[in-house]
């Protein structure tokens, strides 16, 4: 027999019982019970009809909630996914090309990338995490995206000295293109330009690879937390990077 939960029906059901029942059972108490009997029903069934509504509100707003981290978790995948794009095409289709020349200073371009509108991961959307017990997963996305936002900062910065203070000078003494020694474009450079040169390219080659490496493996640890939190939602997939 289902045991009865409620204290309201319980008490009803005390009293109906006590009402019919030796040796508390007479025809006055009867008759009192048959009068107290249907405000005591229109009572319950208030009471029942607020609680029902109630878990009903319940249990859509933690939908709701569950749907809105599911979305979240998606958003910032795809977040994720663009910003090892933008690196890993960097990397890829113009760092990996200079690397190992030894004239990498000079001969990697300004990169021409669209910069502008870097994309950001909504972190405070991302904030169950921390009712998880899985506040590591926020320090890493932070770190990663940091490490991404100063990757861009310094492909601009070196973009900029290459194309506005080094490509003059260069078009001055290479007129007609060909190749130049290390010192005579030292002397043409002056020291304080030629050594930022070599250093800007240093740094960027390092951050972009850094980025790349970051972020995917960033990806792949938010990948595993949300499915593993949702296992029946569909997550786009950490991107897959040629390997060095």
């Amino acid at each position: 027999m289902k045991k009865l939960k409620n204290p309201l029906t319980l008490l009803v059901f005390i009293i109906v019982a006590a009402s019919f029942s030796a040796p508390f059972g007479t025809p006055q108490l009867a008759a009192l019970a048959k009068d107290f009997l249907p405000a005591i029903a229109t009572l319950i069934a208030a009471y029942a009809g607020a609680w029902y509504g109630a878990s009903l509100v319940r249990d859509s707003a933690q939908e709701d909630e569950r749907i809105r981290q599911i979305g979240a978790g998606a958003r910032a995948m795809l977040t994720l996914w663009r910003q090892v794009n933008i690196v890993a095409q960097i990397q890829i289709g113009i760092v990996d090309q200079y690397r190992d020349t030894p004239s990498v200073a000079i001969t990697l371009p300004p990169i021409d990338y669209p910069l502008d509108q870097s994309p950001r991961i909504d972190l405070d959307s991302l904030t169950f995490f921390l009712d998880l017990g899985n506040a590591g997963i926020l320090e890493t996305l932070v770190i990663a995206e940091q490490t991404f936002l100063h990757t861009v900062d310094v492909i601009r910065t070196r973009s900029t000295l290459h194309l506005v203070e080094v490509q003059p000078i260069l078009e001055k003494i290479i007129p007609n293109g060909g190749p130049i020694s290390h010192a005579s474009l030292e002397q043409a450079l002056g020291p304080r330009l030629f050594s930022q040169l070599i250093d800007q390219t240093k740094r960027l080659i390092f951050r972009v690879d850094r980025s790349v490496e970051d972020l995917d493996k960033v990806a792949n640890e938010l990948y595993a937390a949300l499915t593993k939190r949702f296992p029946d939602a569909k997550f786009p997939q950490p991107s897959k990077t040629a390997p060095k």
